[in-house]
């Protein structure tokens, strides 16, 4: 069972800077538990792991995780907040991957820099797309 540190664990509103840490999102502790008295949980995130290690230690959620990675390891199931899930169709897939908005960027306070990250995001898959009359690839 693998679990994404920010957007998940805490309280992610944006990037930041490498020592910007936002706090745990409340019930944290309590998901970790339940699913550490089920799985084998690893905390997977793309900081610095023993900085990783350093927050779950503080907020004392270290002891419900078996190991935290900055790479994907094999797992059961992940549990991210930017992520869409396959279902089969490369073409719906596609549809949930330009509509995207992770949890923390629907709500009112997100940060300006989220916006303008998501137009950068759209200028850039507009600028992938081929031109009329070349071949679609699903």
């Amino acid at each position: 069972m693998c679990v994404d540190l920010n957007g998940v664990l805490d309280r992610y509103r944006g990037w930041k800077d490498p020592a910007h840490w936002d706090p745990p999102r409340r019930g944290a502790a309590g998901f970790l538990a339940r699913l550490a008295s089920e799985f084998q949980v690893i905390v997977f995130t793309t900081r610095y792991a023993p900085d990783a290690r350093r927050w779950l230690r503080q907020h004392g959620l270290l002891r419900h995780v078996t190991a935290v990675t900055d790479r994907k390891p094999a797992a059961h199931v992940f549990v991210d907040d930017r992520a869409v899930c396959f279902t089969g169709s490369f073409r719906a897939t596609l549809a949930s991957v330009r509509s995207f908005k992770a949890h923390w960027e629907e709500t009112g306070d997100r940060p300006a820099s989220a916006a303008r990250s998501r137009a950068r995001n759209r200028m850039h898959r507009a600028s992938k797309r081929p031109a009329s009359g070349e071949p679609r690839s699903e």
